[in-house]
């Protein structure tokens, strides 16, 4: 998918059109810093838009992604094909106290309907409308 999004960057660079090439190679730089080839596209762009200073716009873009990873946590060497942990079981009857855990169940609430009127029952067999 990447080289497709380098592919559209560099097709609107060439055409002029510097915004959507910015909005494109911009992404790649986030996804992909370490690739100098989008780097340089964004360069390219920033340059046909006639920014002053492209390399301080990189620079900014790159710290940014720097600071975002700072606060993920880091995992271990996890493959994509690692089943994710299951979930813990929820407690048994005699380790929440009983039946229901010992905790009230929610009720479910409802908004009310402006739209419709309520229809009640009658003794009699009929309806009527508050």
């Amino acid at each position: 998918m990447y080289s497709a999004q380098a592919q559209l960057a560099d097709a609107y660079i060439a055409a002029g059109a510097a915004t959507e090439a910015r909005f494109i190679a911009e992404d790649l730089v986030a996804r992909e810093p370490w690739d100098k080839s989008n780097i340089e596209r964004f360069r390219r762009a920033l340059v046909l838009l006639g920014e002053p200073d492209p390399d301080a716009l990189i620079a900014a873009a790159l710290e940014r992604r720097v600071a975002v990873h700072e606060h993920r946590p880091v995992r271990a060497n996890r493959s994509r094909q690692t089943p994710p942990e299951p979930e813990p079981a929820p407690p048994s009857e005699e380790e929440s106290g009983g039946p229901g855990g010992g905790r009230q169940p929610r009720p479910t609430i409802r908004p009310e309907s402006r739209s419709r009127p309520q229809t009640h029952a009658r003794g009699d067999g009929h309806a009527f409308r508050n």
